[in-house]
């Protein structure tokens, strides 16, 4: 239904009416379902954009995660990630996925990524599916980032299209909704409808 933009919380939650009831966008948790979607799709399609860095990266690991995430190099530039070893305790990383453009959260991301390969009992599903969650994660609006209202309305848009808007990838609501009939029982108002 029609909706209109109240305002945003703490820079951190998208307030909307609809249909006489509100709805609060938890701005982090939907940017991130929106990006994984994104990812994943363009993964399976096999058109995910990668990015190459002006500035190498390079990431100091122990020479067994060295070895590991190169034994993993396929699965990593599916994922938007190009890396070559720099001697046997670091990788010198030359592209991240595109959709990713925080170089300051850069190293962190490739850490976390590099995480993900260590748990050996994972499903190659769940691995995918991991580096994917912390690329968005990444990637996407944080809270208290302030957020204008053609930006606000865009996001509620793009979560809209999404196969499950209804939380992040690792599980976080991104919406509460609140009807006018719920609106009135919690104000104790005439004509609620009684729970």
């Amino acid at each position: 239904p029609p909706y209109r933009y109240l305002g945003q919380i703490e820079k951190s939650f998208l307030v909307f009416e609809a249909s006489g009831g509100i709805f609060i966008l938890d701005q982090h948790a939907a940017a991130e379902r929106i990006l994984f979607e994104r990812l994943l799709t363009e993964i399976e399609a096999g058109k995910l954009k990668s990015q190459k860095l002006l500035l190498p990266l390079t990431v100091e690991l122990p020479a067994s995660a060295v070895t590991k995430v190169l034994s993993r190099r396929e699965r990593l530039e599916k994922l938007g990630f190009s890396v070559e070893a720099l001697g046997k305790t670091a990788l010198r990383v030359t592209a991240v996925p595109a959709l990713f453009h925080k170089a300051a959260d850069l190293k962190d991301l490739v850490h976390r990524v590099v995480e993900s390969f260590e748990d050996s009992a994972a499903a190659a599903r769940d691995l995918k599916h991991d580096a994917l969650a912390t690329i968005a994660c990444k990637a996407a609006v944080k809270a208290h980032d302030a957020l204008s209202e053609k930006e606000a309305l865009k996001l509620l848009e793009d979560l809209k299209d999404c196969h499950d808007g209804s939380c992040c990838p690792h599980g976080r609501r991104s919406m509460l909704a609140l009807s006018r009939d719920e609106l009135a029982r919690r104000f104790q108002r005439p004509g609620a409808v009684p729970l």
